[in-house]
């Protein structure tokens, strides 16, 4: 095998050169939507913790020029910012506290109502998309309506080139194989942390 030999002189040069006359390179494009779903669920409150750290790190991830959706569930989501992502961590640490502080009305988390309104934002942005999910898993109070509505949706983005995948955080052991059953994705396209 033949040893590649570099001119150090010349790459000192180029990096020299590239900071002397300012040349950068170009933020990485990325064309996906980004969705994060936070459980705001009174039974969700005792692992918040947990969840807002995962989310937290995962939102400081989508490059600066990302795009970034985020809801907060319980039976009744809700969208609380579309745009860029937030830009420090202070403001990401803000964005999740004030999901946290939110109290419903009304009891249960409602996976398929939150599947609903993401369907209906991702059909509004246009674009790939990729979906996290934060909750500790209270779909006990979801009808089998409203289970084959959420199996329905997932379908449609399994096979649309657009979707690129499903993270769910925080699913209690014992619920996983559930949220499978709902959610039945692909192991390419689905998992759960």
């Amino acid at each position: 095998m033949e040893k590649l030999q570099f001119n150090n002189g010349l790459i000192l040069s180029l990096v020299l050169g590239c900071s002397l006359i300012g040349c950068t390179q170009p933020p990485l494009a990325d064309d996906t939507a980004h969705f994060f779903a936070l459980d705001t669920s009174e039974s969700a409150k005792e692992i918040h913790a947990d969840l807002g750290s995962d989310m937290r790190y995962e939102l400081m991830q989508v490059p600066a020029n990302g795009q970034v959706v985020v809801f907060r569930f319980d039976s009744s989501p809700a969208e609380v910012h579309a745009g860029s992502p937030p830009s420090s961590e202070e403001e990401t640490v803000h964005l999740i506290k004030r999901m946290m502080e939110h109290s419903s009305n009304t009891n249960g988390t409602n996976l398929a109502r939150l599947l609903k309104v993401m369907d209906e934002s991702q059909k509004r942005i246009g674009k790939p998309f990729a979906i996290s999910i934060y909750s500790d898993c209270g779909i006990e109070n979801m009808t089998q309506e409203e289970i084959a509505s959420a199996q329905e949706i997932v379908k449609r983005w399994e096979s649309d080139s657009k979707f690129q995948g499903m993270t769910l955080y925080g699913i209690r052991d014992g619920w996983r194989e559930k949220f499978r059953q709902i959610i039945p994705l692909k192991d390419d396209l689905f998992q759960i942390k």
